[in-house]
């Protein structure tokens, strides 16, 4: 069979292993940010409010409004469009981009390793577990756009360079593959925040893989089209921060980083090296929360740090090493570190200590490093011949159990409920976790087991006063006033400082009889925070019901109000 046929054969191969890996998720619902970005909020249901959806964040109100990923959320409100509130359009999609993800992996490692080995690692990614994340959430398709628009800039590029170092590409040409290249730039960074580093990973190809004239030579006849890209990422963050303002520069930081300096982000992520090359080597272990206590700051070095570090120092030693020898190892690793980088939390803290979703471009990296080093053993050792059978074994194996655990990883996200018990054994320490499944069970009507599961959440939270308002408006919704204001006092006790839990407190002071307390309560809220309506109201209605002499239990106020009402 002549090599472009076999290049279309095994290509079909691993878009068909990528959807089947993916086949036992087509059903689930939504889950996590799904909840927030696409079933909850109607920023995306109505596609033709496009000049909306592009000059909005990324996050609908009441959060924090620190991303911009516009691409994402107009390929979300098309998906919304065609197939309304159901999941099934999106899951469509996801899988789509994922199978055109894999085989433009293959596409690029044909052209770097052996054909044989390129399916070996393509078949891989097709089936790595660490994926599912970014696969069974919608909002996920962000980091399928990335990887796949770096995939082909990557390879467009070398194809450019390969032509222009052999004299054969005309001016125009040229000119045209780099505005392609500005395109798909755009596309990337306005995905995902992510996509900004693409242009490296170009810079990174053409230190490993260009072959021709001295690389001094070589960078200088390229800046033009560098200086496009540049351009491009001007333009994008200019955009961002006009839609953004302040929160552009000022992102919502993960609770294990709150504290630290950059030293102290250094110290703590190098805990999280080993976990990374774990998830990425060996998923067995898969968590959809990495929240304390699961994972916390570091003020020392520790064991894990000192391992975190000795990896660091390896892995950059063996890219150095490989340099010459075998420059896919090293193009593998330096796209490994460039994908991390923007998640590694060192220079720009982030909203997560780490993601499994957040791993799915440095998955690439990572897969191409193998393929460098099992194409560079064979070639070196007299015995590839034997070995060849024994590593496409093993290969296959790896794909069967990939593809196993994939599958069984989809059904636990199959809905928030299955998601909430699957993470309480994955993540048993993470307070988030506690808090998820206890919502859960309240959705469930299981009431008792719903407050067991919040006070466990209360005792691991570094801020317990957060679950303890939440669980104190599911005891008001009870008519458990009593039980909501020992939580709410308690909360208060914690952080004097906050505003979410004076309003529930005074209504469930009120709802138990203690009229006199709410009234003071409000008044005091009313002296120090300049009358905020809500609590004015709430001590007209205690005034009232003191003046009144009404019954304990005949007043019940539900209060939904935000930080912002009660801080005007």
């Amino acid at each position: 069979m002549a090599k472009t046929s076999r290049k279309s054969v095994f290509a079909v191969a691993v878009a068909v292993v990528a959807i089947a890996a993916c086949l036992t998720g087509i059903r689930n619902e939504f889950t996590q940010d799904d909840i927030a970005i696409l079933r909850d909020s109607d920023v995306l249901h109505d596609f033709f409010r496009i000049g909306q959806i592009v000059s909005s964040p990324y996050w609908p109100p009441p959060y924090t409004s620190d991303q911009y990923r516009p691409v994402t959320s107009v390929f979300l409100a098309l998906q919304y469009a065609i197939g309304g509130p159901s999941p099934l359009v999106f899951r469509v999609f996801s899988y789509t981009l994922y199978a055109a993800a894999s085989v433009a992996v293959f596409a690029l490692a044909s052209e770097l390793l052996p054909l044989t080995v390129a399916l070996g690692i393509a078949l891989l990614f097709a089936v790595h577990p660490v994926h599912v994340e970014a696969l069974t959430l919608a909002v996920g398709q962000a980091e399928l756009l990335v990887a796949l628009m770096g995939l082909l800039m990557v390879r467009r590029y070398l194809g450019l360079r390969r032509d222009q170092e052999s004299g054969e590409v005309a001016t125009t040409k040229q000119k045209r593959e780099w505005v392609i290249l500005a395109a798909l730039y755009a596309v990337a960074s306005l995905s995902k925040e992510q996509g900004l580093m693409l242009p490296a990973f170009l810079v990174a190809a053409e230190l490993c893989l260009v072959q021709g004239r001295p690389l001094r030579q070589r960078l200088r006849s390229q800046w033009p089209g560098y200086v496009v890209l540049g351009c491009v990422a001007a333009a994008v963050l200019i955009a961002r921060f006009a839609v953004l303002g302040a929160h552009a520069v000022q992102p919502n930081v993960a609770e294990a980083l709150v504290t630290k300096t950059l030293a102290g982000r250094a110290v703590t992520m190098l805990q999280i090296v080993p976990q990374w090359l774990r998830l990425l080597a060996w998923p067995a272990h898969l968590r959809a929360d990495y929240s304390p206590r699961e994972f916390v700051g570091s003020s020392h070095f520790g064991r894990a740090e000192w391992f975190g570090l000795a990896l660091l120092l390896g892995l950059l030693a063996l890219g150095w090493r490989a340099r010459r020898r075998a420059p896919v190892v090293t193009f593998g690793l330096l796209w490994l570190g460039l994908a991390l980088f923007p998640v590694s939390n060192v220079f720009i803290p982030t909203g997560i200590l780490i993601a499994e979703r957040t791993l799915f471009l440095p998955s690439i990296g990572f897969l191409l490093a193998v393929g460098g080093a099992v194409a560079y053993g064979l070639q070196r050792l007299e015995t590839r011949a034997v070995l060849k059978p024994a590593l496409a074994v093993a290969c296959l194996a790896l794909v069967i159990a990939g593809g196993a655990r994939s599958a069984r990883r989809m059904a636990d996200w199959r809905s928030s409920d299955t998601l909430s018990l699957a993470s309480i054994a994955d993540s048993p320490k993470s307070w988030r976790v506690w808090q998820s499944y206890a919502e859960s069970m309240f959705r469930n009507g299981q009431s008792d087991d719903g407050v067991l599961a919040y006070h466990r959440a209360i005792d691991l939270a570094p801020s317990p006063w957060w679950p303890q308002n939440a669980l104190a408006r599911h005891l008001r919704a009870l008519g458990r006033d009593e039980e909501a204001v020992v939580e709410l006092r308690l909360s208060i006790l914690e952080h004097p400082g906050q505003v979410d839990a004076y309003p529930e407190l005074a209504a469930a002071l009120i709802a138990t009889g203690n009229y006199r307390e709410a009234q003071s309560l409000a008044q005091n809220v009313i002296r120090r925070a300049g009358a905020p309506p809500i609590m004015v109201w709430l001590a007209h209605v205690a005034d009232s019901a003191m003046t009144n002499n009404v019954p304990a239990g005949q007043i019940r106020i539900g209060v939904h109000t935000q930080a912002q009402l009660l801080a005007r």
